[in-house]
Parts: C-alpha cells; sequence; structure tokens
C-alpha cells in the first residue's frame, strides 16, 4: 500500500516537468500500459515481474491523473481572440481585495458574460473611487489578457500560482463602467470592516488581519524581511501550525466542557466528539483565512493524519502521512511547485517520526520542545537553501519563544477579538492593546537577536548541484533517524561542499549578459569571473515593494551571487530605478552609477560621465555618457558599452532620438556593438536609423511587457531593425533572455528562459 501511494505522488510531481506536447500524450500512454498490464496478466508473468508492471503503471496513473486535471485547466484559460476586447461582465468579487496606492486588485468570478469568459475566475485591476468588497455583485466593462506573468531563473511563477489558484485571465476594469449590482457583503468582508474600525490605532493592523484573516496585504515588505531573516514567516501566514494550535486548544477546551455535560457523549465517545468540535474550528479557521493553498493542505492533513485516531483505527503515522500527501497532490497537482508544500509534509514527517522515537514523560517535555525545534530546522535545511538560497541560523532559538507566544497567545487573543468587536466596543479596545502590545514585544525580541547574530543569521546555499543535494539529503537524514550516535558522526563530512561550494565560473574573458523579464521596466545582469554588475532594478510599487523583490534579488541567489561590485541606475523613472531603495537595503552592493538625477541623490552615487571605465576579468566597462545636458531625464540616461572576447553590447536607458545624434556624433565607431538592448523598449521616440546604423548590432532585445499599453516595441522599430538584418529578441515572448559569450564559441550562445525550460503552464510564443 505505501510503495503505490508513494508512486503515485511521484507521478504526480513528475507532472510537473512535462511540457505542452508530453501532457498530450500522458493519457494515451496510460492506456498502453493498461492493456499491456491486461495482456501480460493473462498469460501469468512471474509474480515479480507482474508486480514490477504494477508499479509502473501506478507511477503512470499518477502522471495521467496530473496531464487530465492540468488540461482541464488549461481548457479554462483566456481565449486568445478575446484579449484586449471590451467585454461586459457580471459576477461576485471573491476574497478580499487588496488595496494600493493606485488601484484596488481582486479576484472577480463571472456569472454573466460571453462564451469563453463565463464561470471563470479572473483577477481585475481598479483604478476608479469607488470601493470594492469582498461578496458584493458588480456589473464590469474588463479588458482582459492571459494571466502571464514574469520567467525569470528562480523568480515568482506566476502562471504557475495562477493555474493552481484556478484563474484565467488578469485584466482591468475599463473606467467609469463599474454598476453596483449588490450590495452583500461576504462574511470575511464583514469582520474586516469591524477590525479595520477597532484597529485604527493599533500599531501592528496588518500584522492582527493576516493571523485573523489571512489578509498579509498590509504588511510592508520590511516585516517580511525581518521574518525571513529569522526564520518566523510561517508565524504570520495562516497555515499547518496556526490551525494546528487552534485544532489543539478546540479539542482541550470542548472536552472540558462536554466532561460538564456526561448525557452528550453516552453514544458517541468523548475523544470523537472533541475531534469533530476541534476539526470544525480549524475549517472555520481556513475559511477565515480565505481557503488560500496553505490553508487547504494544512486542513486535508490535519483531517487524514487526527481523523483516523478518532475512530481508533490503527493506521500507522506514515500510512496517515502518504494519503494525506496523496488527496493533496488529487485535489492540487500542480501543488509541488509551491515552496510550502514542502515545507509541511517535511516538518510533519520530522514531527512524527521524532514522537515515534522519544518517550513523552512528563519530565522531560522542556527537552522534547526543544529538541522539536532542531529537528523541524534540520528537516527544513535542505528545502529553505534549495528555494531560497539561505537559511536562518537563529531559527531554532528564536522559535524556542516565538511559536508558543504567536501559537498558544497571539493568535487565540486575536480570534477573540472577532466576536468582541461585534459585541463591546470597550473590551475589543483592550484587547487590541493587549496584542499589539504582544506583538511589539515579540518584534523588539527579533530585532536584538538579529544584531547579536553575525551576518545577519543567515547561511547563504551557494550550491544547486543535485550531486551535493543528494549528499546533503543523505546526511539529514542520518541525522533525524534514530541511527548510532557513530553513524550520525560520520555523516557530518557530507556537509563540506557547504563550505567548499563547487560553483561553476567563467573562464578569464569569458562574461554572460541576462535581461531579465521584468514587464514595462529594465534590469540587466552582466557577469564576469569574479564580478557582477547589475543596470536597473526595474519598477517598484510604493516605497517597499518592488519587482526586485519578488524576481532580481531571488534570481541573483539562484545564481550563487551574494554581492554586486556596481549597480547602475541609468535614470530615475520608476521602471528603471523603482527597485533600488530594496535591492540596497537587502542586498550586498558596491558602487552606485546615476546620471546625477536629483532624485537618486539618496543612494549617494558617483556620475556616470564619460571617460569612467574599468576592467573586470579581461572584460572592459566604459560609460559613453555625452557632454550634452538635456532637459528630458530620459536623453542623460547612462549609456554602458561592455567588450570582450570580439562580442559586445550596448545597454541604454530611455535615450530618445536627440541623445542618439549627440551619441553617434562623440562616439561614432566606438558605439558599433553585436548586442544592443533597444532604447526606450522599443519606442517611436528612439532607435532612429542613424543610430542604428552606427551601432549595426546582431543581435536586439527588447524589455517589454505582454500586451503593454504603449504598443512597444513599435511595428516601424522592428522593421527598422530587420532592415540591418538584426535578430530581435522580446522579453514579453522569451522570459529572461541570456547570452553567454565564452572562448568556446565564436557567437554568443543565446537562450530565453521559457523556451529553455518549458513547462505546460507557460505560456510560449505562436511562431
Amino acid at each position: 500500500m505505501r510503495i503505490f501511494l508513494f508512486l503515485f505522488c511521484a507521478g504526480i510531481l513528475l507532472g510537473s516537468f512535462l511540457a505542452n506536447w508530453m501532457l498530450v500524450l500522458s493519457t494515451p500512454v496510460l492506456v498502453f500500459c493498461s492493456l499491456m498490464l491486461l495482456h501480460f496478466s493473462w498469460f501469468k508473468l512471474c509474480q515479480e515481474r507482474l508486480h514490477c508492471l504494477k508499479l509502473s503503471l501506478v507511477l503512470l496513473l499518477g502522471v495521467a491523473w496530473h496531464g487530465m486535471w492540468a488540461q482541464e485547466q488549461l481548457g479554462n484559460r483566456l481565449p486568445r481572440h478575446l484579449e484586449g476586447v471590451d467585454l461586459t461582465v457580471v459576477g461576485v468579487v471573491k476574497g478580499l481585495p487588496q488595496q494600493t496606492e493606485l488601484t484596488q486588485r481582486f479576484e472577480f468570478s463571472i456569472e454573466q458574460g460571453k462564451t469563453g469568459v463565463l464561470d471563470r475566475k479572473i483577477r481585475l485591476d481598479y483604478y476608479g473611487d469607488k470601493l470594492i468588497k469582498g461578496g458584493q455583485r458588480w456589473e464590469f466593462q474588463v479588458r482582459l489578457k492571459q494571466a502571464r506573468g514574469f520567467a525569470n531563473k528562480g523568480g515568482f511563477d506566476f502562471e504557475a500560482w495562477s493555474l493552481q489558484k484556478g484563474l484565467n485571465a488578469t485584466g482591468y476594469v475599463r473606467p467609469g463602467s463599474e454598476i453596483l449590482v449588490d450590495t452583500s457583503l461576504s462574511l470575511r468582508a464583514k469582520i474586516l470592516e469591524q477590525l479595520q474600525q477597532t484597529l485604527k490605532e493599533a500599531k501592528h493592523t496588518g500584522i492582527i488581519l493576516a493571523l485573523t484573516l489571512g489578509d498579509k496585504n498590509s504588511i510592508s515588505s520590511d516585516y517580511w524581511d525581518l521574518f525571513s531573516k529569522t526564520g518566523t514567516n510561517h508565524l504570520w501566514v495562516i497555515s499547518g501550525l496556526h490551525i494546528g494550535f487552534i485544532a489543539g486548544l478546540f479539542f482541550m477546551v470542548s472536552g472540558f466542557i462536554l466532561r460538564l455535560f456526561p448525557a452528550l457523549f453516552r453514544q458517541v465517545p468523548l475523544p470523537v466528539l472533541s475531534g469533530l468540535t476541534a476539526m470544525l474550528a480549524a475549517a472555520a479557521y481556513a475559511y477565515l483565512a480565505g481557503f488560500s493553498l496553505s490553508t487547504q493542505r494544512a486542513l486535508i492533513m490535519l483531517v487524514v493524519i487526527i481523523g483516523g485516531s478518532l475512530w481508533n483505527k490503527k493506521i500507522s503515522w506514515d500510512l496517515r502521512w502518504l494519503l494525506a500527501l496523496a488527496l493533496v497532490l488529487c485535489i492540487n497537482p500542480l501543488a509541488g511547485m509551491n515552496p510550502g508544500f514542502w515545507f509541511s509534509f517535511i516538518a510533519v514527517a520530522s514531527l512524527l517520526l521524532f514522537a515515534e522515537n522519544t518517550p513523552l514523560q512528563a519530565a522531560s517535555k522542556l527537552k522534547t520542545f526543544l529538541l522539536t525545534q532542531w529537528r523541524v530546522w534540520l528537516a527544513l535545511f535542505i528545502p529553505l537553501g534549495f528555494w531560497f538560497g539561505q537559511v536562518p541560523v537563529s531559527s531554532p532559538l528564536i522559535n524556542i519563544f516565538a511559536i508558543p507566544l504567536v501559537g498558544m497567545v497571539i493568535v487565540p487573543l486575536s480570534l477573540l477579538l472577532i466576536p468582541l468587536v461585534f459585541i463591546t466596543e470597550t473590551l475589543s479596545h483592550y484587547l487590541m492593546w493587549v496584542i499589539d502590545l504582544l506583538i511589539s514585544f515579540l518584534f523588539a525580541f527579533l530585532e536584538v537577536m538579529m544584531k547579536l547574530v553575525p551576518n545577519q543569521g543567515l547561511i547563504y546555499f551557494s550550491s544547486s548541484d543535485w550531486v551535493v543535494l543528494v549528499m546533503l539529503g543523505v546526511a539529514t537524514m542520518v541525522l533525524l533517524l534514530p541511527t548510532p550516535f557513530r553513524v550520525k558522526t560520520f555523516s557530518l563530512p557530507l556537509f563540506l561542499p557547504l563550505l567548499f561550494p563547487n560553483t561553476a565560473k567563467l573562464n578569464e574573458g569569458e562574461w554572460t549578459l541576462n535581461v531579465f523579464d521584468v514587464g514595462q521596466g529594465l534590469a540587466v545582469l552582466v557577469k564576469t569571473r569574479e564580478h557582477s554588475l547589475l543596470f536597473d532594478t526595474a519598477a517598484g510599487t510604493g516605497v517597499h515593494n518592488s519587482i526586485a523583490n519578488s524576481e532580481i534579488i531571488p534570481s541573483l541567489r539562484k545564481q550563487h551571487i551574494n554581492h554586486l561590485d556596481a549597480l547602475v541606475i541609468s535614470h530615475g523613472d520608476n521602471d528603471h530605478s523603482g527597485g533600488a531603495r530594496s535591492l540596497i537595503d537587502k542586498f550586498s552592493v558596491g558602487t552606485v552609477f546615476t546620471n546625477g538625477a536629483k532624485e537618486l541623490n539618496q543612494f549617494n552615487p558617483s556620475i556616470c560621465s564619460r571617460g569612467v571605465n574599468w576592467w573586470w576579468n579581461g572584460v572592459s566597462f566604459s560609460f559613453l555618457h555625452t557632454p550634452d545636458e538635456f532637459k528630458s531625464s530620459n536623453n542623460n540616461s547612462c549609456v554602458l558599452r561592455i567588450a570582450g572576447l570580439n562580442q559586445s553590447a550596448l545597454l541604454l536607458g530611455d535615450i530618445e532620438r536627440e541623445s542618439e545624434y549627440a551619441l553617434s556624433a562623440a562616439f561614432r565607431a566606438e558605439l558599433g556593438s553585436t548586442i544592443l538592448l533597444a532604447p526606450h523598449h522599443g519606442s517611436n521616440t528612439s532607435s532612429s536609423y542613424a543610430f542604428i546604423k552606427q551601432v549595426d548590432p546582431d543581435h536586439v532585445v527588447f524589455s517589454v511587457a505582454y500586451r503593454n499599453q504603449f504598443g512597444h516595441p513599435t511595428q516601424a522599430v522592428i522593421d527598422r531593425y530587420k532592415r540591418f538584418n538584426s535578430k530581435n529578441y522580446s522579453t514579453a515572448d522569451l522570459g529572461m533572455v541570456s547570452f553567454d559569450i565564452g572562448h568556446s564559441h565564436q557567437e554568443p550562445y543565446i537562450r530565453g528562459y521559457r523556451r529553455a525550460n518549458p513547462r505546460y503552464w507557460r505560456y510560449q510564443t505562436i511562431e
């Protein structure tokens, strides 16, 4: 039974690596294998061969299950002919809208509309003045497009996430088209209104809303950065920890109350009644959190793992764990793309394994709790390092204090606040003050711990080599399993790759250029053997939120880069400089270069003036800034030329014709480059004929968003480059565009992330 469940789950997880053509073939392959099984079993194969064939079939069954689920989800996506078309739809606002400085963003379930969007769930941005609330029914005129995200190595995979959530398209509400059909609010929206009214004077409103309703929109990125460095992210996202605490609390409280009324459990055993109460409480808490992916997973695990005990079913913990795993993957086969999935199941497995091999004596409860924290940290060491590139070393010590405080005190008090805000204003304000004080005390503790540990308390995971990961996995398993101390000691050398990472390095003179997929913005990473430079930082939405947090920094970590020797911010426009503050605050940065724009003075930069040049590992870098001063910040953008191994690249911000003419006059043949980053995203105001003729690029990259409102790159600009036989590449189509310049090949090795890493959920360009 166990091996069949394991292989079925493995098959579902393998389905995450399918490309589109493999997805189509998965079901026919299953049918063929089934027929083969029937055929061979008819001739009574030997038991061993028949067993192996059955195991193979179960594995393929998992793949096929994933394939059938995926085909259904992909079939609900927005048809291409409806992109950019004005559509009138009527539906209900799902969940709690997210409010930002510019827009209200929310999920919308369509009840009336054109075929192709009817009965679909979409995500909308609303720029109007009316307040959108959960549960309301609206009529909108919308303009939609496919739910495309960015495609960068290590970045957030929005397309996989939207498929898991059942989001079929994204778009925005056309101005002035909104009509409120029904003002009814969902229960979560009513609770949110009452809580916001009560929490007006609270210092940590966002934290309390996150713990009660799963609404994380009001938590700043500074707090998330603190949580990441201290290993306490899991405390502020409603997941298995919180649901487990709530279930345990209600199990104990209901057991105490039911004992006062023995007539209630004459027919049904007390543990069963208490267990049912606990699971109902956990389900209610999951509802308050909006049944997010993490709460769904946690609730399923709770029901499967604990449910058997209530009916005195003797099912071993590992079988329950596998049943929960199989059920979660059956409901959402793409769950394996979510880091939280791995964290949850690995943490629970380590706890159950520890509980099975540790006698729970009253005198050893403190020791048991301490060992539990150590084992969970050790079990999650590799998953944390693999997904995030860093592991908080102080996490076990911090969680010893933080987990009981949050789970057993702050969360129950926060939930108690929900009924109180509807009953008594005075008591709810007092309780709010107590909760706020406790959270402030915990944050002060986290800040102190951050100052006490070196290197911000982080171990950087600098290897993604599968051989190294297997070695670390074996070592971790030996330490976690009840093996003799001598065996545990022999496993320690397997951790040595962490101290001496074997990361692939470029040779002298070799260099790479990666144009990130950041939508309608710009970010370019240039690497030599020992140095790294980032040209622009993409857009930011507010002071702390930026694409740098979700795409650039994770990608740098994934590429084993922990320090930038130079950061160039071409000019002050948000789509080029918006992520600078986030990146400088959270990343080690050397020299910052800018064009001298006043808004960039906060970074204490050097000016990217003409004559500033340097060499890194046989590769030259030089700024080609003109002596002319233009009124437009765009025309004053930094211009950087990189050259090595007979290949060169010209990086420009948003320069336009005036600056192009000045550059052509000042540098002439020096502008010649094999790789050109199209100025101003391919706007008609740039890429003049004379400038292109002077540069004469072999390869041109357009950093643009899919179906962007500006129409970049324009067809006229594309045609202009084609006249010079330049090959065009668009980040909107290819994702991150990478150029490898090395000794082994004369021409750059070029690849787009979407094509190099095909997955069935990733949109691909139709040739």
